[in-house]
């Protein structure tokens, strides 16, 4: 997840997505926000999230000519930060009436095409030049796989931020297919879509994670550096997990070695599933 602020973009179809193509903006079911800062709240619920965000829009509406009263308007909404050297954009607001894609309120596509982005903390050459590193990390394959699966704004960034979590889970079905998953095979086979969105689904449910863990998947910071969780297994007694890319990027925190045993095999029989589904053409 990177500070820098969002590129809100065209809408791409599903089927032009291609390698280095928009994230942002995918289509008209879902978008992400992440490198605006809207998961950097200690409090970062969906229904936090929602009420901020619509909130930021309402308020925008009506002092869409007043930055300043606007800013001043948004800041009784802002809650406690995860980390002070991540920007919370206070423009990030829902680009869209039914309030499914977040977005940058500034951007020249909401605005009759005036560029707004000026008056924003990092500017507008900086905002419409960034993209996040998934665009460049996650193949095209991969960037299908997450776009054709999910549908929602709230879980969409926070999966296509991680690519550790979309790397190390279609690692394992990959290996055992033989072959780069097939984004078109979800199209027709909703089984195998459900199975795959219920993984994903663990992203923003997860048992395992503790209420008190801030950070961002493996990542937190300590004075501006970030750094990479670990998990002890020793510890506890165990060698490590072949699942421990998955658990990191779930920021998984484990008691005992039972509960160790249960997220394998909750990670461990939704893999299977889907390898089976996979392989056997079921729909």
């Amino acid at each position: 997840m990177s500070p820098r602020g969002t590129q809100a973009a065209t809408i791409v179809p599903k089927e032009a997505q291609v390698k280095g193509s928009h994230l942002c903006q995918p289509d008209e079911s879902k978008s992400c926000g992440a490198c605006c800062g809207l998961y950097n709240y200690q409090v970062n619920s969906r229904a936090v999230l929602i009420d901020r965000l619509r909130r930021r829009t309402e308020i925008f509406a009506a002092l869409r000519g007043d930055p300043d009263h606007y800013r001043r308007e948004v800041a009784a909404l802002e809650g406690a930060k995860l980390y002070e050297t991540i920007y919370n954009c206070e423009f990030l607001g829902f680009v869209d009436k039914g309030y499914k894609r977040v977005g940058c309120l500034l951007h020249p596509q909401f605005n009759n095409g005036a560029d707004l982005r000026g008056i924003s903390f990092y500017g507008e050459e900086l905002c419409r030049q960034h993209l996040c590193p998934s665009h460049e990390k996650l193949t095209t394959a991969e960037k299908e796989v997450v776009i054709r699966l999910l549908d929602d704004w709230y879980l969409y960034g926070l999966c296509i931020t991680d690519i550790d979590l979309i790397k190390s889970y279609l690692f394992h079905i990959q290996n055992a297919v033989g072959e780069e998953c097939d984004p078109a095979r979800l199209d027709t086979r909703p089984t195998l879509k459900r199975l795959m969105q219920e993984f994903f689904s663990w992203k923003e449910h997860w048992p395992f994670r503790r209420k008190e863990a801030l950070r961002f998947g493996k990542y937190y910071f300590v004075e501006g550096e970030y750094h990479i969780a670990r998990i002890d297994y020793e510890g506890l007694g165990l060698d490590p997990s072949p699942y421990d890319g998955i658990f990191l990027s779930l920021a998984s925190e484990f008691g005992d070695r039972a509960e160790v045993s249960a997220a394998e095999e909750m990670v461990r029989k939704n893999i299977e599933g889907v390898i089976a589904l996979y392989l056997t053409g079921e729909q």
